[in-house]
């Protein structure tokens, strides 16, 4: 049902965005946090190159202020990750290795490194190098698994993602268990 709630939240990240512009300093990483909270609202459909000046600004608040603000440095890793899945093969696979080395050097929240790891292994399976996919996306799974039943949906999806890799490369065993524990 839709009710105007994503055109709402459009107009007030926009409103943010602006405020942040006018009050704070280029380098303060709140600004950052506006820009990114715009650019997720914006990287699919006709706002794309919005998104992409938005993200590009970001980036400039982030190396602005020495890129000291971790949370701000992932967001912007994981929305540059998401943004170019669709637009430069070469910008994908390098934004999601960018983004996995930088969360395991800085782990975030208790999901960040398996949804790293996910969007690094599918980067590289875009380019249907299952060398390089396999091992992050099982990974992944492991770690998604590792951490219990109340993270079903990241075992879901990253299972998923394994298991396809899997039956690419003819591992089927390993495929049909992943997609069992996956449903």
């Amino acid at each position: 049902l839709e009710v105007g709630l994503r055109q709402r939240a459009v107009e007030l990240a926009r409103r943010r965005v602006e405020l942040a512009r006018a009050v704070l300093a280029p380098d303060d990483a709140r600004r950052g946090h506006a820009l990114l909270g715009l650019a997720r609202f914006l990287h699919d459909g006709m706002y794309r190159e919005q998104a992409r000046a938005l993200l590009a600004e970001a980036r400039a608040v982030l190396d602005a202020g020495g890129g000291a603000d971790a949370s701000l440095r992932g967001r912007l890793l994981a929305q540059w990750v998401r943004f170019y899945r669709y637009e430069s093969l070469r910008e994908y696979i390098a934004g999601a290795d960018q983004a996995l080395a930088f969360e395991r050097a800085h782990p975030g929240s208790d999901l960040s490194l398996v949804r790293a790891l996910q969007a690094a292994g599918l980067a590289h399976l875009s380019r249907l190098d299952y060398a390089r996919a396999e091992p992050l996306l099982a990974e992944g799974y492991a770690e998604a698994r590792r951490r219990g039943a109340d993270r079903a949906l990241a075992i879901v999806t990253i299972g998923a993602d394994t298991a396809e890799v899997w039956q690419s490369i003819g591992r089927f065993a390993q495929a049909e268990q992943a997609l069992r524990d996956a449903i």
